[in-house]
């Protein structure tokens, strides 16, 4: 069943004003990172680069994390289907970060030991303090 995706203009309305309070300027590569988040519904950051790029060929990547504040941790969760295919679930942005639970699991499947997952947890936070201003 095809679900209507609804149209940029509509879709994206408001965005500018909530990028605006978070200090971004709304540019033009912005905006089109907006539309294609309208247009494609759930699509990754790359998918949203591929649709960006034929349009304006030198927005990058981190363009699109930035526009869509895609810097901190999270845990996206998807099933497979008996013939293999990958489903999204859903995305936690703040996943129980235990050591005994699955976001310290896949840290450390992938080589990153648990100590050092917090180490990097902390020092996105101060980053992220420092950068907007809030230190306490």
């Amino acid at each position: 069943m095809d679900r209507e995706v609804p149209s940029p203009s509509v879709a994206v309305h408001g965005w500018d004003e909530q990028l605006r309070a978070r200090g971004y300027r709304v540019t033009p590569q912005r905006q089109l990172v907006l539309e294609a988040v309208a247009r494609l519904d759930h699509a990754t950051p790359e998918e949203i680069g591929a649709q960006v790029q034929q349009t304006a060929r030198g927005v990058n990547i981190s363009t699109i994390y930035r526009t869509l504040e895609l810097d901190g941790y999270a845990r996206i969760d998807f099933r497979l289907s008996t013939d293999g295919i990958p489903y999204y679930i859903e995305a936690n942005p703040n996943p129980e970060i235990a050591e005994s639970q699955e976001f310290g699991h896949a840290a450390a499947h992938a080589g990153l030991a648990y100590p050092d997952l917090l180490n990097r947890i902390l020092a996105l936070g101060i980053s992220r303090a420092r950068a907007t201003g809030v230190e306490g």
